[in-house]
């Protein structure tokens, strides 16, 4: 019966490079299938070990050695696509990792099976699936921020220190079902400066603008609106899902954020006073 070659996948990444040849790491599922699919799998080097998830949406943490390669959970990932791959990853925080399974509750793994659980379901009676958890956007050393929907408030922005009771939702930008975030917000990611988060998001007032957040309500706010008839970005606005948000990136440089929108780039200090127009264009 022919191996599942997922651990060759494992060589090529832990071997060193002088190494020429692979080796068989341990064969986890006697089949006959792919254990991987093309895309990156959430592949994540952690701590010393390689966390990835399986095409059977198992959690497998590897060091490298046969007895280090395991899966410690069951309940992972969903399997990969090419429109999905995107929310397959794992974000460290401290000493663990961050993921969301296939029942979009927010998980933590520290690469061992008792270490592996859910954190919080912040819609435990879905049934669905399609509400919960849908992307983990960032984390700082000590806050995660995710978008999640727990069927009364939409698509909002989340944040969690790990802990179920430190799991709550930060800010309900655009109040109804309707979210701040589309029914596809599993694209969108943010990028962590000095702490804060920076990132896309459309309040259904003044369509998709750029925001920080360090966490708090009061500390969460849209950083300019750039284009007052209209959004940042049409890309953003018209691709699928917003998917544009996951593309536009923010950049650190010389103690100042810069980020493109509408009519140019911008620089900000994370204020809204600090905000301004740089290179129109």
């Amino acid at each position: 019966m022919k191996r599942i070659l997922l651990s060759i996948a494992l060589c090529g990444v832990l071997t060193t490079a002088n190494t020429q040849s692979f080796q068989l790491v341990k064969n986890l599922y006697d089949q006959t299938e792919s254990l991987l699919y093309d895309y990156d799998a959430g592949m994540t080097y952690f701590n010393g070990k390689l966390y990835f998830t399986s095409h059977y949406g198992d959690i497998v943490v590897s060091d490298g050695t046969s007895s280090g390669t395991q899966i410690v959970s069951n309940l992972g990932m969903t399997h990969m696509t090419a429109l999905s791959f995107h929310k397959n990853r794992f974000v460290p925080m401290g000493n663990k990792l961050y993921y969301k399974n296939r029942r979009n509750e927010l998980c933590v793994t520290d690469g061992t099976t008792n270490g592996t659980y859910v954190v919080a379901d912040i819609h435990p009676t879905d049934s669905t699936n399609q509400y919960g958890v849908a992307t983990i956007m960032g984390a700082t050393s000590d806050k995660l921020f995710f978008a999640g929907n727990d069927g009364v408030n939409g698509f909002e922005l989340w944040v969690s220190d790990g802990t179920a009771n430190g799991t709550r939702m930060i800010k309900d930008f655009a109040p109804g079902l309707v979210g701040s975030f589309e029914t596809s917000s599993r694209h969108h990611v943010g990028t962590i400066i000095d702490n804060k988060l920076y990132f896309f998001a459309n309040d259904r007032t003044n369509g998709w603008e750029p925001w920080v957040s360090d966490g708090t309500e009061a500390g969460t706010f849209m950083l300019i609106n750039s284009n007052p008839t209209g959004h940042c970005s049409d890309f953003m606005a018209n691709s699928w899902g917003g998917y544009g948000a996951s593309e536009m990136k923010f950049f650190s440089y010389k103690d100042a954020v810069y980020f493109i929108a509408y009519r140019g780039i911008y620089k900000t200090d994370g204020t809204t006073a600090g905000t301004t127009l740089e290179l129109s264009g």
